[in-house]
């Protein structure tokens, strides 16, 4: 079933090819492209105590959005995510998934909102997926990477050090994704559980700590690793870097029950301490919600939002290239992740950490599920949702623009709208 019937832009379909003999050999995937709206002609209707005509029996002219360089880069990155979230939906095992972002709750339609906070919808399905939606993953990052440089600054102020802590484990090509997240899970947990890991807190000042897991698929198959930001009572770097020894030992302990491995002087231990410490993860968080997701095109607008180093890519990076080449090895590896990806948190924090910065954790589907505080403009009803739905980043251009602006394009393509219930 075509989930995009009723778009006025036809979506372009990958075309399906065999798997790669071998990835060095690698096509630059296309842009995207997309077929313009087709002008409607006649008059457009809108509930605003009458009728509205089209001047002289021509469409109202729109001019396109005000554009400053960070108005592009910002729209830019919305329409890369939500054309990779279109072309997702279609081959996506998900069914939460396949409704998010494009399905109103509710049969009255849909409503446009802006405020301080943005523009956005409200009224329409989300899936709350960090790991397989573009969309739902750049608000649970954006909300995540906030509230821990919150957290960070906090224990900054009040002298406290934060030392970062990477791990990796050893892999290889044909190691499933799964057995490879279980043992880094495994791992982690061998780190933080019994005495041992009572007495190194004591010992180190060990205040609490925060677990982000990235996930990247190269020439070696799946690297799973986990950056962990740990704030410490104890002030230097030779406590910290001692403290990541020992955990380095217990996590080895952890991998090897599973099967794997790790060398240290390979690069499957970094400690670093320093006044930027605490946004090294602040910018993982933004990458696994930003350059994996929507800077392809734009890499070097913003260094955070990097592509995977090397050969290697991120989820979303496949996903993308998929639907640009159609190469049946790169849709197999993304249903590999869907699989193994299911049910595991992208971001854990420590208990402790929790109860001393005094905040409240709120789940992937509570952050994603929160209406954009603001003013609601209009009310696009389901024939008007169903004609814009495939490129809704564009009825947020104007909308940033404001209700002049939204309403003119709307009205300049026939297409109907209403004022929401309340709008003054």
């Amino acid at each position: 079933m075509n989930d995009f019937t009723g778009h006025d832009w036809p979506i372009q379909r990958p075309r399906l090819r065999e798997p790669r003999v071998a990835q060095s050999n690698r096509r630059s995937p296309r842009k995207p492209t997309s077929t313009p709206m087709d002008r409607a002609s006649g008059t457009a209707e809108c509930q605003v105590g009458r009728r509205r005509e089209a001047p002289l029996g021509n469409q109202r002219i729109a001019f396109p959005p005000r554009t400053t360089v960070a108005d592009f880069d910002r729209r830019e990155r919305r329409r890369e995510r939500t054309e990779l979230q279109r072309g997702i939906r279609e081959v996506t095992s998900l069914d939460r998934l396949k409704s998010c972002g494009h399905t109103a709750v509710s049969t009255g339609g849909v409503v446009v909102r802006g405020g301080a906070q943005g523009v956005g919808f409200a009224g329409l399905a989300t899936c709350g997926s960090v790991w397989a939606c573009p969309v739902c993953a750049s608000k649970i990052a954006a909300h995540r990477g906030a509230e821990l440089g919150n957290v960070l600054q906090l224990a900054q102020d009040q002298g406290k050090t934060v030392a970062m802590v990477t791990l990796t484990v050893r892999h290889k090509r044909g190691d499933g994704l799964k057995a490879v997240w279980d043992a880094v899970a495994h791992g982690w947990n061998r780190i933080t559980s019994g005495k041992p890991w009572g007495k190194m807190q004591a010992q180190h000042g060990v205040v609490g700590w925060a677990r982000a897991v990235e996930v990247t698929h190269g020439s070696n198959g799946w690297h799973v690793h986990v950056h962990a930001v740990l704030v410490l009572d104890q002030p230097g770097e030779v406590n910290a870097v001692r403290l990541g020894e020992r955990m380095f030992a217990r996590w080895s302990a952890g991998l090897e029950a599973k099967g794997f491995s790790a060398v240290a002087a390979s690069g499957g231990l970094d400690v670093s301490v320093s006044k930027s410490a605490a946004d090294q993860l602040g910018r993982y968080l933004a990458k696994m919600g930003g350059q994996s997701v929507d800077h392809l095109a734009l890499e070097a607008t913003h260094g955070a939002f990097k592509r995977a180093r090397a050969s290697n890519r991120s989820p979303f990076q496949i996903a993308k290239d998929f639907l640009a080449t159609g190469d049946l090895s790169d849709l197999a590896i993304w249903r590999e992740w869907e699989s193994a990806s299911k049910g595991r948190r992208a971001l854990t924090w420590s208990k402790a950490l929790r109860m001393w910065a005094s905040t409240e954790e709120k789940t992937d589907d509570e952050i994603v599920a929160e209406d954009l505080q603001g003013d609601d403009l209009v009310l696009l009803p389901p024939e008007t949702w169903a004609a814009v739905r495939g490129r809704s980043w564009e009825v947020l251009d104007y909308a940033e623009q404001g209700f002049d602006a939204l309403t003119n394009w709307l009205d300049s393509r026939g297409l109907r709208w209403f004022d929401p219930p309340g709008r003054i």
